[in-house]
């Protein structure tokens, strides 16, 4: 069990892609509590936490099974250019994969433990029995990269629909990834200036940015709501230093304790870097907004609270993606809730009632 004991929230295998010279050993790092910046870090000492899944390993060796069948797809996209086709079992790991990337991290972990003392804090914030101590406690999940999982896995239909390419990238700029390298973003809602979560897996609009080596790039997106390079092709050329840097900033700006990079990234790029985006990058990762509800009665004092992660905020404009006709008449209702696809809402519910065993198959 102990060769076991060191378990990645970001796998070893992807991590080799950025590494220096693709020597699969050393990566460049950097630090951003500290604003270190480490020419050759050891990879395998990366990214990771003791049992972080924790010490049954069925986890781990979930994880494991998927790495293995998603290395060989990420290898042919790199290498050959080449996507599987929605819908194919490979493209249905893929996306799997992207989505446990995205809940498996250290960040996801303390967004839970952070989401979880907020809600309880702003609803018992009046309560005379506790109040003058909510200051003095933190509230957390046992587990709580456990509970992300669980979340993630009960929303996989829900990208079910999203269109996928894969951006070549052609500069001398490459791109940085970092310990939270899925980013998710709505440049869309951002621009509606939409008041609450614009990135939930079933917002329109949703856009969902992996690198996947230096010069490789996924992107997961509403294709209703964006045009994303030759609507028939399955990739993007990009040319621009300056598109590359924006990608790059979503790291930075989605990151928790180090960025990634290979032997092509120097110091002063990431400084200046940071140094650009830094007034976009959130101190904390969740927030909760209390909305009144109409009071049918004098005595109704009940509110709507919605709890959410912080997103990023920063309006990037990319020139390989460019909005719909029917993204512009797109009219934002009342709701607190908006949904990109009330068949995949319905799908995702009746698949996680299935998957606990409470819907006859």
């Amino acid at each position: 069990m102990a060769e076991n004991k060191k378990q990645h929230y970001v796998p070893g295998f992807y991590l080799k892609y950025f590494s220096n010279n693709g020597d699969g050993k050393s990566i460049g790092v950097w630090n951003l509590k500290a604003g270190k910046f480490i020419r050759y870090g050891s990879l395998e000492n990366q990214a990771f936490e003791n049992y972080f899944y924790g010490k049954d390993l069925e986890i781990e060796k979930m994880f494991a099974d998927l790495e293995a069948q998603v290395s060989a797809i990420l290898e042919r996209a790199i290498k050959d250019r080449y996507l599987p086709k929605n819908p194919s079992e490979d493209y249905l790991n893929l996306i799997l994969f992207i989505l446990f990337q995205m809940n498996r991290t250290k960040y996801a972990s303390e967004l839970v433990n952070e989401m979880a003392d907020k809600m309880f804090k702003t609803v018992y914030r009046h309560d005379k029995r506790v109040k003058d101590i909510l200051d003095k406690v933190s509230i957390k999940s046992e587990n709580p990269v456990l509970f992300a999982l669980k979340v993630a896995a009960n929303g996989f239909p829900l990208l079910f629909d999203l269109k996928c390419k894969l951006i070549i990238n052609k500069t001398e700029n490459s791109f940085i990834v970092s310990d939270n390298p899925v980013v998710r973003y709505n440049n869309f809602l951002l621009k509606r200036k939409w008041p609450l979560g614009k990135t939930g897996l079933l917002e329109p609009g949703l856009q969902i940015f992996y690198p996947i080596a230096p010069n490789r790039l996924l992107i997961l997106y509403d294709d209703k709501i964006y045009y994303a390079g030759h609507n028939k092709k399955d990739v993007v050329y990009l040319d621009k230093k300056n598109d590359v840097d924006e990608i790059n900033s979503f790291q930075y700006l989605g990151s928790s304790e180090n960025l990634y990079f290979n032997e092509c990234v120097t110091e002063s790029y990431l400084r200046g870097l940071i140094e650009s985006n830094i007034k976009y990058k959130h101190v904390e990762k969740a927030n909760v907004t209390e909305i009144p509800e109409i009071k049918e009665a004098p005595n109704n004092n009940s509110s709507l609270i919605v709890v959410g992660s912080e997103e990023i905020s920063k309006d990037v404009n990319l020139p390989f993606i460019n909005i719909t006709k029917y993204a512009k008449e797109y009219v934002l209702g009342p709701s607190a809730a908006l949904v990109r696809n009330k068949q995949l809402l319905k799908y995702a519910e009746e698949f996680a009632k299935n998957k606990n065993g409470h819907v006859d198959k």
